[in-house]
């Protein structure tokens, strides 16, 4: 009997050791892009909140400022997506059969 891993894996790849330092690679990355998003979140709302409480800028200005910041931070986080293997060659197409 054939363990699930077997059934569904593309010939090879059970034995491509690259795939592990991948994951490795792709993980350190979300990790960076993670911490960059929490910090720039923090520094928006450190200076949007104290602006809004003081009557500086409008409540309505701080919250689309706020939803801007946070597709910024979207567009940011796909730049993890655009990952390139640790090995230094090009990801393989799967196989179609």
């Amino acid at each position: 009997m054939t363990s699930a891993l077997h059934r569904f894996a593309e010939p090879g790849e059970l034995h491509d050791l690259g795939k592990p330092v991948e994951a490795l690679h792709l993980g350190r990355k979300a990790r960076r892009v993670s911490t960059q998003y929490v910090v720039f979140a923090l520094l928006v709302l450190t200076l949007l909140i104290p602006l809004a409480v003081t009557g500086l800028v409008s409540v309505a200005f701080a919250v689309v400022a706020h939803e801007g910041s946070e597709l910024l931070a979207v567009a940011n986080g796909l730049r993890v997506g655009r990952v390139t293997p640790a090995s230094g060659r090009a990801p393989t197409p799967p196989v179609q059969s």
